[in-house]
């Protein structure tokens, strides 16, 4: 996998795209998210929620890349509980 191509949201907040076709938001350091293909959203257990901004700019992710509207936490909650978006522990890209 490698990375194909990027774009900043904000200062920090960056789409990556990998030529595989999946899609990455990465927040400063951590990778927050993946929407694979089939548009599945996978999100890092540990870092999706972890501030009011992160949270922002992960539902900015997610509409520009699946079109999907989120609102709330909840939301996003339900959504882990039902099963329709997945969890992982972390996520790795090549460098």
């Amino acid at each position: 996998m490698a990375i194909t191509n990027t774009y900043k949201i904000q200062n920090n907040q960056w789409i990556i795209w990998t030529d595989n076709g999946n899609r990455y938001f990465k927040s400063y350091n951590s990778i927050i998210a993946c929407v694979d293909n089939d548009n599945k959203i996978t999100l890092n257990k540990w870092e999706w929620s972890y501030s009011a901004t992160t949270l922002k700019y992960l539902k900015k992710f997610i509409l520009l890349v699946t079109n999907k509207y989120i609102v709330t936490k909840k939301e996003i909650e339900d959504k882990i509980k039902s099963g329709e978006f997945a969890v992982v522990e972390n996520f790795s890209l090549p460098d």
